[in-house]
Order: C-alpha cells, then structure tokens, then sequence
C-alpha cells in the first residue's frame, strides 16, 4: 500500500530525506551553499519529476521550498528520519544519514516512508545534481 502524502511538513521531510539518500547514492559529499543555485536547480529537477504530484504541498517556483524548507529544517525534524542535510557543512551543503543507517538501508526504507521508489529518489538526485553542474558538485 502506497502511503498519503500526509501533512506539509511530511511532504518536506520525505523530500528532503529522499533526496539527500539520492545524492549519497550518486557520491556526493556536498554541493553548494548558494541558495539561488540550488533554488534553480531544484526547481529545474522539480517539474518534469514522475512523482512530483505526490507532494502537493511543495513549492518549487518563485517561491521555492528547498534552501530554508526542505535542506534548513531538515536537521531539526524530528521522529524516525533516516536522512538529513547540514547547511552548515565544512565543505557546502552536506547530505549525510542519520543514526545507525547504512545506505543500503536507506535505499530500502525511502520506498515505504515516503510511496516514491527508489529509482524514482535516484533519478531526482541525478537531475538536481546535473542542473548544479560539476564545479557546484562534491564527491566524495
């Protein structure tokens, strides 16, 4: 069974978590801190995302979710969150998993948390990485 997209502030914590575990999968340690430019990018991923329409509630136009919504709380929320992001990383921007997850956890639960597979958290963190472009990227 697919789960409801739930409140706003699921729909920004699942998103947030989803792709954060994407870009580790693709080896990303960091990207950076410029908030228009992950703003663009996002935004960019955003619309042609199979499943966009599963999280209603997120804004990712002119008034754009990612930087201070989805990346700056994502420490602070609470409960049973298997990743996060640290605007305030040593290098940039920083995904990293929470706890005791390995990432072949994550991979597996990010289809039950959230009703979006994992190849679909895969290719967002692909077209979010690729609109950053490589001098925006780290890898790790």
């Amino acid at each position: 069974m697919t789960p409801e997209p739930g409140t706003r502030v699921n729909q920004l914590t699942n998103l947030g978590q989803g792709l954060a575990v994407g870009c580790l999968a693709l080896g990303v340690t960091a990207i950076t801190r410029t908030k228009m430019t992950i703003e663009f990018a996002f935004g960019h991923a955003w619309r042609p995302w199979l499943y966009s329409r599963r999280f209603p509630q997120v804004r990712a136009d002119r008034r754009n979710d990612i930087y201070f919504e989805i990346i700056g709380r994502s420490e602070r929320r609470q409960g049973a969150t298997i990743a996060a992001w640290d605007l305030h990383g040593e290098v940039g921007v920083e995904p990293y998993l929470k706890g005791a997850w390995t990432l072949d956890d994550a991979q597996d639960l990010m289809p039950t948390y959230t009703g979006v597979p994992w190849s679909g958290w895969l290719d967002l963190a692909e077209r979010f990485v690729g609109d950053l472009g490589d001098d925006q990227v780290v890898r790790g």
